[in-house]
């Protein structure tokens, strides 16, 4: 892609204003107006706004990141690289799908044990029943501290351990309830 310079005139007043504001965005004055040029040709119209809120400064967004820098010593995490926190917040959601898998399997299990097809059902196609369902056998999330500090709920067994590596549906609570009729 070639580049060519185009210049402006402008108010020194205004330049100085535009310059200081764009650096607030975090980006500089000519990235400012690639930004606006790019943004009027795709949508064929000047129709745009970007904007700071008065009370966000260089300062305050300092402090902040002060702050969260202190908070990070704290808890001992200050040292951190990117990749080390995108790590923790992966297995962090592993853990957390894990727990619904868990929390599931135990309750189909329960319900086949009462042969509830039609809760499991429900259970699989509704969260407000399933979350009714929880409440009706007692399967809470009981918070659990990891070695990291953070706190995760109790697992109970793995629902592959349960009912095998299959996907419940519609037809699987139908073979199911046509099995326990024989």
């Amino acid at each position: 892609m070639a580049l060519e310079t185009f210049s402006v005139c402008m108010d020194a007043t205004l330049k100085k204003q535009f310059d200081a504001l764009c650096q607030e965005f975090g980006m500089n004055t000519s990235t400012a107006i690639n930004d606006f040029a790019k943004t009027v040709v795709r949508q064929r119209k000047i129709a745009f706004e970007i904007f700071s809120p008065m009370d966000i400064t260089k300062d305050g967004a300092m402090r902040a990141f002060k702050t969260l820098r202190m908070q990070a010593e704290e808890n001992g995490v200050s040292d951190m690289s990117l990749d080390d926190i995108n790590k923790e917040i992966s297995l962090a959601r592993n853990k957390k799908i894990a727990e619904g898998e868990t929390r599931l399997s135990s309750l189909i299990q329960k319900l086949l044990s009462l042969n509830r097809y039609d809760d499991i059902e429900k259970a699989t196609s509704s969260a407000i029943e399933r979350e009714r369902l929880y409440r009706e056998f007692g399967i809470i999330n009981e918070p659990v501290e990891m070695e990291n500090g953070v706190k995760l709920t109790k697992r109970y067994e793995s629902f592959f351990d349960v009912v095998g590596n299959i996907d419940i549906d519609s037809e699987a609570v139908n073979e199911l309830r046509r099995a326990s009729t024989k």
